[in-house]
């Protein structure tokens, strides 16, 4: 509008960028390609940056050359400024990476990435493949080759309301979720996954538990196939951080174990290879 146009012209860094309606993906793989700094942070035009977080993103860049991804923690906020909650993610680079194999563990309007994740000839890009997680492809993509972490602070106040994509496309994000979730470790574990564990992984995800002696043995078996699988991935040096990933599985087995409880429902609540973090869950 004119006051973006005013912007513009009384400060010789912002640039005005006018298109058609091409889509979240394209606009930003066009900012992407305009971008002439280190480093890129994003966020949407309907949430409010917190003072000082694009300065601690940027040190914390500079201080983590290999890092490529750094989020932070946001505050919800309603439709009118008010306050609603607040999202701590995790914060150590090997929880950041495992978590993301059950959810996004960075909010996408948050983030500041070194440019050169994303810039040719070997940089990657959003995918409009990954329509609706575009976001989450992409630090997945990210974490293969570059550190990816947030800050234990508050850098947005995220707005939530009727009109987000969130709100108005939940299942197809929900749906797209589960496939890169899958696709993911399969490429990092070297494993295949069973259309039944697909199903049970969608279920471990999104909270979708059911009470029954067969959902829980197949849950806690497909778990175990990921934390055998990540093992010996580990001594070729790939797959995720051994202890990181474990306590990531161990939540979902929490999870399971307390269904089950409710449903009354036996299970062995200490199995291995998950019993020694369970202490802080079960």
């Amino acid at each position: 509008g004119e006051w973006l146009e005013a912007v513009a012209q009384a400060d010789r860094r912002v640039r005005l960028v006018r298109q058609g309606n091409l889509g979240v993906v394209a606009a930003l793989n066009r900012l992407v390609a305009m971008a002439r700094g280190k480093f890129l942070a994003r966020m949407d035009a309907d949430d409010v940056m917190v003072a000082g977080r694009l300065a601690r993103q940027t040190d914390f860049l500079e201080q983590h050359p290999a890092g490529g991804v750094v989020g932070g923690w946001v505050e919800t906020i309603g439709e009118e400024g008010e306050l609603l909650g607040e999202v701590r993610y995790a914060t150590d680079a090997g929880a950041v990476e495992s978590g993301l194999v059950f959810r996004n563990t960075l909010a996408h309007p948050a983030v500041m990435l070194r440019r050169e994740v994303l810039s040719p000839p070997t940089g990657l890009r959003y995918e409009a493949k990954h329509r609706h997680v575009e976001d989450y492809g992409l630090w997945m993509a990210a974490s293969a080759r570059w550190g990816i972490a947030n800050l234990p602070d508050v850098v947005l106040r995220y707005r939530l309301h009727d009109e987000s994509v969130g709100a108005r496309h939940s299942r197809e994000q929900e749906r797209a979720s589960v496939s890169l979730q899958v696709a993911f470790v399969q490429e990092r574990l070297g494993i295949e996954a069973t259309e039944s564990e697909r199903r049970i992984h969608w279920a471990l995800a999104f909270d979708r538990l059911e009470g029954t002696p067969q959902f829980c043995a197949a849950a806690m078996g497909w778990l175990r196939k990921l934390a055998t699988a990540n093992r010996e991935r580990l001594g070729e040096k790939r797959g995720f951080a051994g202890e990181a990933f474990l306590r990531v599985l161990t939540g979902r087995y929490v999870a399971v174990v307390r269904k089950a409880r409710m449903a009354g429902v036996g299970v062995e609540e200490r199995g291995e290879p998950f019993g020694a973090y369970m202490h802080a869950g079960v």
